[in-house]
């Protein structure tokens, strides 16, 4: 269902631009606002999971090979 959902967002995004510029006459507001709000949504977005990131105490795994000298054959 995601796939759908998406799709429905887009179109009704779509629809709604292009009846707020062709019927309104808004072309300032989606050519110049919606863009800029959409900028800073997104690296507001992206600081927020940035900071967030950083303040956990392992981020990612980390895989080492320290003390496997016996395990592994090869060394």
């Amino acid at each position: 269902m995601g796939p759908i959902y998406a799709l429905t967002a887009v179109i009704l995004l779509i629809l709604i631009s292009w009846a707020g510029v062709r019927g309104l006459g808004l072309t300032g507001f989606f050519g110049i606002v919606v863009p800029y709000l959409a900028a800073i949504l997104f690296f507001t977005g992206f600081l927020h999971r940035l900071i967030k990131w950083s303040k956990a105490p392992n981020p990612f795994r980390i895989p080492t090979t320290g003390g496997q000298q016996k395990s592994l054959g090869w060394i």
